[in-house]
Formats: C-alpha cells, structure tokens, sequence
C-alpha cells in the first residue's frame, strides 16, 4: 500500500511539473501572433485577399523607444545650433574685421567650432548610451497578391506593434 501511495505521489508531482509545460506548447509563438495579426490586417486592406501568398517574415523584434524624441536629445541639438550660430557670426565678423582683430577673431572661431565638435561628439555618445524603454515589437513580412489590374506584386510590410502583439501601431510598405 506504502509503495502505491508512493507511485501517485510520484505521478502526481510529474503531472504538476509537466502542466506548465503543456500550458507553454498551448500559447502562441511572437512569430505565430505577429504574423496572425498582420494577415488580419491585410484581409481588411488587400484589394483581393483571396490572392494573398505568405512568403516569409524577419524575426520579431523587440522595439524600444529612440533616444532621437527624447528632450535630452532635442536639449543638447539646441546647444548645437545655438553653437554653430555664434560661430556663424564670428566668421562674419572676420570677414569684415580691422587686421588688428583678424587673429583674435580667427583664434574665437576655432574656439566656437571645437565646441560645435564636443557637443556633436557627446550627442553621439548620448545616443550609444540610451537605453530605450521597451514599446513593443517589429517584423517585416513579405508577401505576393493582386494588385487593383489583377496582377500578381510582390509587398512588403514594415509592421511595429504594441507590448502584447494585439495591436498594430505603425505599418508602412517597403520598397
């Protein structure tokens, strides 16, 4: 009896580790709800869905947000322009400067563009270092179908989507 007990207990724990297993094979891949959701899209925007033919899908990507819409970015842009300005009024300047002026106007110039390049250089490193909050995911699938004179085209789609893959955010057509 101790030896059957045993064996349910044993089966009993199995099964309970095998479930989330089970569970996991049930749901849908990134890839699987991704290309779903574009095709649902697509039957609604096709002018012949009947004509639609998958022809394959990059790999679904993460997509995080771009440093590029972030204020420290149009912040230190700001810093830019105003630098490069001043250096435009200061070559202005030494166009029409007394010799006198010429070399201390010359020595500003090269000052003001030394900025220009450090704030370039840490705009840059700015963006190497920005880690973007996660946003959703991004393919590109491409696909064959009939075009509005019934003729066959190829397509494909740039498509991002949101955090859950139940939404499409942005698609545009690639050339």
């Amino acid at each position: 009896m101790k030896a059957r007990n045993k064996n349910i207990i044993t089966i009993t724990k199995l099964l309970f580790l095998a479930l989330p297993l089970l569970i996991a094979g049930c749901q849908q891949s990134k890839e699987d709800k991704m290309q779903s959701l574009i095709e649902a899209k697509l039957q609604q925007t096709m002018k012949d869905w009947s004509s639609y033919e998958f022809i394959n899908m990059s790999s679904v990507d993460s997509l995080f947000t771009s440093f590029k819409l972030t204020e420290e970015c149009k912040a230190q842009r700001m810093k830019i322009i105003a630098a490069m300005n001043r250096t435009g009024e200061m070559k202005k300047k030494l166009e029409n400067c007394k010799k006198s002026e010429e070399a201390i106007l010359k020595d500003s110039v090269a000052y003001l563009s030394k900025i220009e390049d450090d704030l370039a250089n840490e705009l840059k490193k700015m963006d190497r270092e920005y880690k973007g909050d996660f946003i959703g995911f991004k393919t590109e699938l491409t696909f064959r179908g009939n075009n509005s004179f019934g003729g066959k085209v190829l397509n494909k789609v740039r498509v991002k989507t949101n955090k859950d893959i139940t939404e499409i955010v942005d698609i545009k057509s690639v050339e």
